[in-house]
């Protein structure tokens, strides 16, 4: 029988797990910044001029986005995946056999998205077609960016409560999106204005 985690080692692996969240609600957003209709009218001219770097770039934060989110809701040995976060809380009782199994309900309420995102994992990194488009890629997958962020933000409702569960202070994504955007969308303005 597998010995129970320390409140430490929980901690660490709680602790990796909001930074994959980070990078899952970060790239998503500066995808948001790079492809929305707005954002691409806005910066049509730097788009135009530097299209190899944005050529690169957006495929880039996409596989990121893929993979953080994938990364979370792998399990198979991997101890940040959310279901395990939450199986090593409740083995430390912190917290109640309904809180696991409402949490464990909650992230079951997104198993397609979750399905879809371990197809574009393996579409776009694990066994990538280079002849196949990303945006095919993502087309034949199925799924919305609105249900990527969805799930990225699930993630996040579920590892706060956890965060909340060892007495720290759980992470804001709203506010941290807002100034991830503002600051973002300001560096993209300065590229702008050098040009």
């Amino acid at each position: 029988m597998n010995e129970p985690p320390s409140k430490d080692q929980f901690e660490r692996y709680l602790t990796e797990a909001g930074w994959i969240i980070v990078d899952a609600i970060s790239t998503f957003e500066l995808l948001y910044l790079l492809t929305s209709p707005r954002q691409k009218k806005k910066y049509e001219k730097v788009f135009e001029k530097h299209p190899k770097v944005f050529h690169f770039v957006k495929p880039a934060l996409f596989s990121m986005l893929i993979l953080s989110l994938h990364k979370l809701l792998e399990d198979a040995d991997n101890p940040v995946s959310v279901y395990r976060c939450i199986s090593m809380a409740r083995q430390l009782s912190l917290i109640s056999p309904d809180q696991k199994k409402s949490l464990k309900k909650r992230i079951n309420t997104t198993k397609s998205i979750w399905q879809k995102v371990a197809v574009l994992r393996n579409n776009l990194v694990a066994h990538r077609d280079h002849s196949i488009s990303i945006s095919k890629v993502f087309e034949t997958a199925n799924v919305s960016p609105k249900e990527l962020r969805n799930l990225a933000l699930l993630y996040c409702d579920v590892l706060n409560e956890l965060i909340r569960a060892i007495g720290k202070q759980p992470f804001a994504p709203e506010d941290y999106c807002y100034r991830l955007f503002t600051e973002s969308d300001g560096f993209l303005g300065d590229l702008l204005k050098a040009i």
